[in-house]
């Protein structure tokens, strides 16, 4: 495992990203901000790098995250492995249907 792959483990575990997840839950009403987008009310779980870190998102800019349930967090997660093998416009600009 390279040492930034480690470094990004580690964000979760901290006091920051504690806060921070949760006024991402707060802002986000509790709710899928993917699903929300296609009309659906679905509880949200994860908070989700719109870019990814390994994309050089900002990990800790509020603005770069949004509040996903688990199905659309691992299709969009599904999305980016692919898009990193094919170069793929980058997922979180375009529209995706969780499963």
């Amino acid at each position: 495992m390279n040492s930034n792959k480690l470094y990004n483990r580690e964000i979760y575990a901290t006091r920051r990203w504690q806060q921070l997840r949760k006024a991402v839950l707060q802002r986000d009403k509790g709710l899928c901000q993917n699903c929300l987008k296609n009309g659906k009310y679905k509880t949200g779980n994860e908070v989700d790098h719109i870019i990814a870190l390994a994309e050089n998102g900002h990990p800790w800019d509020i603005n770069n995250l949004q509040l996903l349930c688990s199905e659309c967090h691992i299709e969009k997660t599904r999305l980016e492995h692919k898009k990193n093998r094919t170069k793929d416009k980058h997922p979180s600009t375009t529209s995706w249907v969780c499963v």
